[in-house]
């Protein structure tokens, strides 16, 4: 007898790391006063990936990548995190640019897994504004950091801004060093040039655990397929039910010893009763 209904299958995803944490700011300025001096972000040194910093990518699924197609179900997300925003200061603070200055960012370095893509997520967008895959050369595309509604940009405009809203996102987890360069587009030097040279680029290291959950179900007679992605965890366990709210599940497979980091998936087949008309699973960790 087919199994006729899958009704529920319960996820459960664990982000090491700080995944609440403050939202941090680049602050966004010159290396030294006047003109032609190069921009910088002025508090590199605790946020490059050279001082031990790690900005944690928390993985977010997607309701309209949640696909169920024919007897199969698969679910897919991405890694993301808004916790990082460029922040251009007011003229008359100090290490700031030159009043003039219209400043922008650039992604001008990616790297981490083989096939995984970083992307910037513009304010408000629906997609990703920006992509740029591991082993590429970026695209030379830019973001703003000076607000224009502030008049940045203008001669003598203040070249402050922060613009909040953006997210950071990649495809699959891993290490990624991002190196981020500030670049004055404004053309008010007494030359119609820009006011300041680019920055050196500054590193930021994200991080983007491995998940654990199901993430495929192939339904077959009597019986299911599951995608087992385990995280890198000991002592993990699949459970069933054939009540969501059941005080008691039953453990089908695992305890599993921890998977190797990058090939940390395993296929499961799973026996059903014949008179089952639904079944639930889910993923649990269990004490060592």
């Amino acid at each position: 007898m087919q199994l006729r209904s899958l009704s529920c299958v319960l996820l459960l995803y664990i982000a090491t790391g700080m995944l609440d944490a403050q939202q941090i700011r680049l602050l966004c300025g010159a290396s030294s006063a006047g003109v032609n001096s190069k921009l910088s972000v002025v508090n590199a040194a605790s946020y490059d990936f050279s001082s031990g910093y790690m900005q944690p990518l928390v993985y977010t699924l997607v309701s309209n990548l949640v696909q169920w197609r024919g007897n199969v179900w698969e679910v897919k997300g991405f890694y993301s995190t808004t916790n990082i925003a460029f922040h251009a200061l007011a003229s008359q603070t100090a290490s700031a640019a030159v009043p003039g200055t219209y400043i922008v960012g650039e992604v001008t370095s990616v790297t981490g897994p083989a096939g995984g893509t970083f992307s910037f997520w513009e304010q408000g967008a629906k997609r990703p504004t920006y992509s740029y895959p591991v082993g590429t050369t970026p695209a030379p595309h830019r973001f703003d950091v000076t607000d224009i509604a502030r008049g940045g940009g203008l001669p003598y405009g203040d070249p402050a801004g922060t613009i909040p809203g953006r997210r950071f996102t990649v495809d699959k987890p891993g290490s990624y060093v991002v190196g981020f360069t500030l670049i004055d587009t404004s053309t008010n030097s007494n030359t119609f040039g820009s006011m300041h040279a680019p920055s050196d680029p500054v590193m930021v290291k994200f991080q983007a655990p491995f998940p654990i959950g199901l993430s495929r179900i192939a339904v077959t007679n009597d019986g299911v397929t599951l995608t087992l992605n385990q995280g890198a965890l000991k002592n993990v366990v699949v459970e069933t039910s054939p009540n969501l709210l059941a005080p008691v599940w039953t453990t089908v497979a695992g305890p599993f010893a921890s998977a190797p980091i990058g090939d940390d998936s395993r296929t499961l087949v799973i026996n059903n009763q014949p008179s089952l008309l639904s079944r639930f699973y889910r993923v649990r960790g269990t004490a060592p």
